[in-house]
């Protein structure tokens, strides 16, 4: 039987009391507390159990948006990371970027590219990284999200290899 707890494992898990016949758990703590007849098929964070699905047969057929917030990111930056993902696998006509300007000043200007580029402004109110990131997530046109950080060049199968778990 897995536990998982929000939070607070270390300190409560003698406390809380579980029935081993229903898929329930009790405890008397201000937070959700659910256990899972499932195993993790990752045990102590050894992902070398886990294999990725083969390539499909047949080319992909599946959206991707990628989200990408953003915040006083430098437009030279910006330029090397939408040109990593120019060089993605993935088809272009498959993907778009969503650059989410967590209310830099002056507002962000996205460079020029061939890509499906979307620029969304929020304003700075705190929670900029998350809320960067839920914005993203509702302005996306595809089911497939994927979150990437404007000073990171992902590799050529970056896209690929996430969207291949879902295409299996």
């Amino acid at each position: 039987m897995t536990l998982f707890i929000a939070k607070g494992y270390v300190a409560c898990r003698q406390l809380v009391k579980h029935d081993d016949d229903a898929d329930s758990c009790y405890a008397a703590f201000p937070f959700r507390v659910f256990v899972s007849r499932k195993t993790s098929p990752v045990r102590y964070n050894d992902w070398r159990q886990i294999h990725p699905p083969p390539s499909p047969a047949s080319a992909p057929t599946a959206g991707v948006s990628v989200i990408m917030p953003c915040y006083g990111t430098p437009v030279g930056i910006l330029a090397k990371t939408l040109a990593a993902l120019e060089k993605q696998t993935y088809p272009q006509d498959l993907f778009e970027i969503v650059i989410v300007d967590d209310g830099s000043e002056p507002p962000l200007a996205c460079p020029p590219t061939p890509l499906a580029v979307r620029v969304v402004r929020q304003e700075r109110h705190g929670f900029g990284l998350a809320r960067a990131r839920n914005t993203g997530a509702q302005a996306a046109a595809h089911d497939i999200l994927l979150f990437l950080d404007s000073d990171v060049l992902p590799e050529a199968g970056w896209m690929a290899a996430h969207a291949a778990w879902l295409h299996a």
